[in-house]
């Protein structure tokens, strides 16, 4: 084999692991708020606002280890469908506790997760209180710089 076919292969290779880095994240975990490659899949053309029952919490990995994210079921009137919330610790720093059982209202993108239908949440309305998650435009607030986020309103 010619060197130019060992580069070409050993490019082939580098890429395909790249690729399954993006898809699964370093750690093997999982992020619901990003597409295979790093875009965005919350899509600000999608947003609706649905209330019901929290039918179940669970803690999911993220894409860097040791990262965890909540992701709850919520049971509305017509469907029930999976929201994910953000990472733990941003919920936590925010004062946000969820439990199964609570009522609550949840606005966010509407969008595909491995094949389901889910709810990429901006903002989650319990007790009264409104905890925004993320900006206008659907980008996570706990992107933005450290203490820029205010929690309940």
């Amino acid at each position: 084999m010619t060197k130019a076919g060992k580069c070409i292969i050993g490019v082939a290779g580098l890429l395909t692991a790249i690729g399954l880095m993006a898809q699964y994240g370093q750690g093997g975990g999982f992020h619901p708020g990003q597409r295979p490659g790093g875009a965005r899949l919350y899509n600000p053309n999608t947003v609706e606002t649905l209330s019901g029952e929290v039918a179940s919490v669970e803690k999911i990995e993220g894409m860097r280890p040791g990262v965890t994210s909540l992701k709850i079921v919520l049971k509305s009137e017509r469907q029930t469908v999976a929201v994910f919330l953000g990472p733990s610790t941003f919920l936590e720093e925010a004062g946000l506790q969820v439990s199964a059982g609570e009522r609550l209202t949840v606005t966010g993108s509407r969008v595909e997760v491995k094949g389901e239908a889910a709810i990429l949440a901006a903002e989650l309305t319990k007790g009264g209180k409104s905890f925004k998650l993320r900006d206008d435009s659907g980008r996570p607030l706990w992107a933005h710089k450290p203490g820029s986020f205010s929690g309940a309103r």
